[in-house]
């Protein structure tokens, strides 16, 4: 799983940035990062969006993710984890599978 740190540390290493700086691309306070480090917050699907935007990365990756990381200890960890890993390997939706819509 791709967790909020690890998004964050590799935009500072690829770009050799500053927290302060990374905030400021992220469009967020440094507070916020701080609260990511030191109290275990994880970041808005806004700022997983803007990061994967950064890194080139897939968003629906990215996304699943950090929902994932968010659901830690919560019956939905395992269903999460398990669509971060369809959405590494690219999985297409079934052909019978039918929206609400």
């Amino acid at each position: 799983m791709i967790t909020t740190i690890a998004l964050a540390d590799r935009l500072k290493e690829i770009n050799n940035w500053s927290d302060y700086r990374l905030a400021r691309q992220l469009e967020i306070t440094p507070q916020t990062i701080n609260g990511w480090r030191n109290k275990g917050k994880i970041m808005t699907d806004g700022s997983a969006l803007k990061a994967a935007e950064l890194l080139g990365l897939d968003e629906a990756f990215v996304l699943a993710n950090i929902h994932a990381e968010r659901a830690v200890n919560t019956p939905s960890f395992d269903a999460l984890t398990q669509l971060t890993k369809l959405a590494k390997k690219g999985a297409k939706k079934p052909t019978n599978f039918k929206s609400a819509a």
